[in-house]
């Protein structure tokens, strides 16, 4: 099986809080599939590079499932000189005067949160229909919990979720005991536990299915150390 993740440093590991890239989820899931796996997550990523990234690298491949972890809707990119940026409104971390000004035009226009929702839940239904159109089966994550609307009532109705979206993965973690590392990013444990969730929820359901009505197996101690 040849599965395809992409998301941001939750998904890609940081070297603080995942100091063996081997420990990915999106390698230990492969590993338990005696698959491959495609990491396509980079640190600070947002949900338009995921988006645009995601329709770019599935076009015309062979991926059977193409996990998708959505991040904080807030964070967008801009395209200048050939290059895309990535940005981080309402972040410490600023990198020039330029980035200083459109955060600041940003956080003028999502200061309503249903706004930035809105803009998500397009993106989640656009990557939905185009893998479906391809034979390939997604399956989403979002890291924070998503903001409650008749639209997105719908996306957590209808498509597959890993963990019930309206709680998000960040409290799902931290409900199951698991700590952060000093970046403020989970540890191996987390993500040799996730891919087991993975495995489980990929084997025992074709149809899509709300995750808050499975019942994952126990936090995973083992760490895949190749």
């Amino acid at each position: 099986m040849k599965i395809y993740n992409i998301g941001c440093s939750h998904t890609s590991g940081t070297k603080l809080s995942l100091p063996n890239p081997n420990d990915q989820y999106s390698k230990v899931l492969a590993l338990l599939f005696n698959g491959t796996s495609t990491m396509a997550a980079h640190p600070g990523d947002s949900n338009e590079r995921i988006y645009r990234k995601g329709i770019y690298d599935l076009t015309d491949s062979d991926y059977k499932i193409a996990i998708f972890q959505w991040t904080d809707p807030g964070r967008f990119e801009t395209a200048e000189s050939n290059y895309w940026y990535q940005h981080r409104p309402f972040s410490p971390y600023q990198y020039d005067k330029r980035t200083k000004d459109l955060d600041k035009y940003y956080k003028d226009i999502y200061k309503d949160i249903p706004r930035w929702q809105e803009k998500l839940n397009a993106q989640i239904i656009g990557i939905n229909t185009y893998c479906e159109s391809l034979s390939i089966r997604p399956i989403h994550m979002c890291w924070r919990p998503l903001h409650p609307s008749k639209m997105t009532n719908m996306i957590v109705n209808e498509y597959e979720w890993l963990i019930d979206p309206y709680q998000g993965l960040w409290k799902f973690l931290l409900g199951h005991g698991f700590k952060e590392a000093q970046d403020g990013h989970f540890k191996a444990d987390a993500h040799v536990t996730i891919a087991f969730w993975l495995k489980t929820y990929i084997d025992s359901y074709e149809q899509p299915i709300l995750s808050r009505n499975i019942v994952l197996p126990e936090r995973r101690e083992y760490i895949y150390n190749a």
